[in-house]
């Protein structure tokens, strides 16, 4: 059961990093829609989280090494 944690966490975080990619302005606050940076900031952590998500399977993968 435990096992699958790593697969379920990887896969929720590069579900979300491609909606923060995909449609940054609307997962950015309100008040921030209308600020390029904000946007620009939103776009930028979804990479984050597929690059997290990325880095947990390959952890994954050394830890069934």
């Amino acid at each position: 059961m435990y096992e699958y944690a790593f697969y379920g966490m990887s896969a929720l975080l590069l579900i979300i990093g491609v909606v923060l990619i995909a449609v940054p302005r609307i997962c950015t606050k309100k008040e921030f829609q209308d600020v390029p940076e904000q946007v620009q900031n939103t776009r930028k952590m979804g990479y984050f989280y597929i690059a997290f998500g990325v880095l947990l399977l390959v952890v994954k993968f050394l830890i069934d090494m």
